[in-house]
């Protein structure tokens, strides 16, 4: 029997490959699936903003992303989620994500985790929960 997913669930558009820019302006909310752009992103630590479109076909194969606003994190926060990232490289994307509306947003396809601060074990746990629980799991 598997483990529930973790996170809230999100309603998702039909998984289409569309064109670059064809996703329109960035939600305040990281997305969680739906339309995506045909090259996944590799899995990694960025620190610098990455496609949507990239990062959900990645989703699509089964990595998690965490994202957070660089305005609301400490560089403690930051260390602990590049320690997770790290930790989980084959599976996790990190990086930036200026439209955030919140301090730190992980999703993984159809689900998503918003929280105001790092609370660490939570995010290893949302990993090992929800991580290959997707369309086209392990795809790397």
């Amino acid at each position: 029997m598997q483990v529930a997913l973790l996170g809230e669930p999100v309603a998702l558009a039909t998984a289409t490959h569309v064109e670059d820019g064809a996703l329109g302006p960035n939600p305040p909310l990281t997305p969680a699936g739906g339309p995506h752009h045909f090259v996944p992103l590799r899995q990694g630590i960025y620190d610098q903003p990455v496609p949507d479109g990239n990062a959900i076909h990645s989703l699509e194969h089964g990595m998690v992303w965490i994202t957070y606003q660089p305005d609301d994190v400490s560089a403690e926060t930051l260390e602990v989620l590049d320690g997770i990232a790290s930790d989980f490289g084959r599976d996790v994307i990190l990086s930036p994500r200026l439209e955030n509306s919140s301090p730190i947003i992980v999703v993984s396809w159809g689900q998503r985790l918003v929280m105001d601060g790092v609370d660490e074990q939570l995010v290893r746990d949302f990993v090992t929960t929800n991580r290959n629980r997707s369309p086209e799991p392990g795809l790397r």
